[in-house]
């Protein structure tokens, strides 16, 4: 049996300095930590006509999600605020997964990172990255201003 998620993993835009890190500090937004997750691929979602901003996805397979894990007051109160942003059900499915806590020196071997059963976000399936047109982030971060880079250069 898996131990109950104490926290969020977030990848995107409710990470520190990211567009919607608000949204985590009106749901009672307490720490974060640098982590990453195992065996998930993580995906820029471009502008679309009726979604007109940029946002990152993520689907198991083969790779690192590079994020951070959030604390909150109240966690369940946490979830239903973050679950209508992320339109859970829906575009996302809330799902419970390891995240390895520290940085990058203990995620080459140096040292054990200290793993946390915890709640994110992700895409329900493949098929769904492909309809919403996602473009592969092969180095596992994301960046709002570094993905709106790329799009722009895209679209020259």
């Amino acid at each position: 049996m898996n131990p109950t998620p104490s926290a969020v993993f977030v990848y995107g835009t409710l990470k520190r300095s990211e567009r919607n890190f608000q949204v985590s500090e009106r749901a009672g937004w307490v720490r974060s930590v640098k982590a990453w997750l195992e065996g998930y691929q993580l995906f820029h979602i471009p502008r679309r006509e009726r979604l007109p901003y940029t946002y990152p996805a993520v689907v198991q397979g083969q790779g690192r999600v590079w994020g951070e894990v959030q604390w909150f007051a109240d966690l369940e109160a946490a979830l239903r605020v973050l679950d209508v942003l992320e339109d859970e059900g829906n575009e996302y499915l809330r799902i419970s997964v390891q995240a390895h806590l520290g940085s990058t020196l203990e995620s080459h071997g140096l040292e054990r990172p200290l793993s946390l059963e915890v709640w994110t976000y992700v895409y329900p399936h493949q098929d769904a990255i492909l309809q919403a047109r996602g473009i592969p982030v092969l180095d596992g971060v994301w960046l709002e201003a570094q993905a709106l880079d790329q799009a722009a250069l895209g679209e020259q």
